[in-house]
């Protein structure tokens, strides 16, 4: 049971260094550190090249301008290109190549080996973790193969054991610091990337809200202009009860206030009216006096 857990969590470890290793090869961060590369490494390698060349070492001096030539043709295709991916690639090859030849040349005590110890940035910088690390465990294959050579197939500088294991321990452990460097900037950047999205989220869920709202209001704001109410003092005519609009005519009462409020009217009439007009009549006498004996027996 325990196996399984270490088991699933190795794995999830992985699939989390790949999503990290996705997102490091962002390309804005790759093209900025291609063109530090291009910046600081050409440069650099035109001065060794031309002191190779006055020294008369014509090997090292045409292999170093040949693979700066390479990389500055990679810098250029990788500004015109829609996915330089392969074009990262070929560079970091050719300067695998570079520091290869760099070592079994040896010069100058051994010190041409100290160029391998920039292959772990250009790795991990262009790759990110784990194509980084697969591009690391090559080049570890090679330094393996230069610095012991199997069955003796070429001849490479005499670097002493000491020297050789000292190499490798610190090529080691500086390759895992970087790798550690670069793991904890992508899971940085990916946290501040993962905000920044939730945080785009909210504000357009913000704005989207806000809409609504201020669509809302307008609504309100109409349905309040069709409401229609009557204040103030009301001009009547004392006799027939009509009413004087602001133009100065004389409408009837339920005319004017239909059309000054949302008041509809329904008709009937009043004991007096009904006196006034159907007294004098029989069938209304007899309604009276049934309505009458009804109050009394109820009372």
């Amino acid at each position: 049971m325990k196996e399984k857990m270490i088991f699933h969590r190795t794995i999830q470890n992985i699939k989390a260094l790949a999503r990290l290793d996705a997102f490091s090869r962002d390309e804005s961060n790759r093209r900025k550190q291609f063109n530090a590369l291009v910046l600081f490494g050409l440069p650099t390698m035109g001065a060794y090249g031309i002191y190779n060349l006055l020294n008369a070492d014509y090997f090292d001096c045409w292999f170093i301008f040949l693979s700066a030539a390479g990389i500055m043709i990679g810098w250029l295709l990788a500004r015109r290109l829609d996915d330089p991916g392969p074009v990262y690639h070929v560079n970091t090859f050719l300067f695998s190549l570079l520091a290869l030849a760099m070592m079994i040349s040896g010069g100058e005590g051994g010190s041409k080996l100290l160029w391998m110890y920039n292959f772990p940035l250009i790795s991990y910088f262009f790759f990110g973790p784990v194509a980084g690390s697969v591009w690391l465990c090559v080049i570890l294959i090679s330094i393996l193969v230069v610095l012991w050579p199997p069955f003796g197939l070429f001849i490479t500088y005499p670097y002493p054991l000491e020297m050789k294991l000292r190499f490798l321990s610190t090529f080691l452990i500086f390759s895992g610091v970087i790798c550690w460097v670069e793991y904890l900037k992508t899971s940085y950047l990916a946290k501040i990337k993962h905000k920044t999205l939730r945080l785009e989220q909210e504000i357009a869920s913000r704005r989207t809200a806000e809409a609504a709202r201020e669509k809302t209001i307008c609504e309100l704001q109409l349905a309040l202009d069709e409401i229609k109410t009557l204040s103030g003092l009301v001009p009547i005519c004392a006799n027939c009860k009509k009413i004087r609009d602001d133009k100065g005519f004389w409408n009837g009462l339920e005319p004017y206030i239909e059309q000054r409020s949302t008041v509809s009217f329904t008709h009937g009439m009043c004991p007096e009216c009904e006196d006034e007009l159907y007294g004098e009549q029989g069938w209304y006498i007899r309604r009276k006096k049934e309505q009458k004996a009804k109050q009394v027996a109820k009372a």
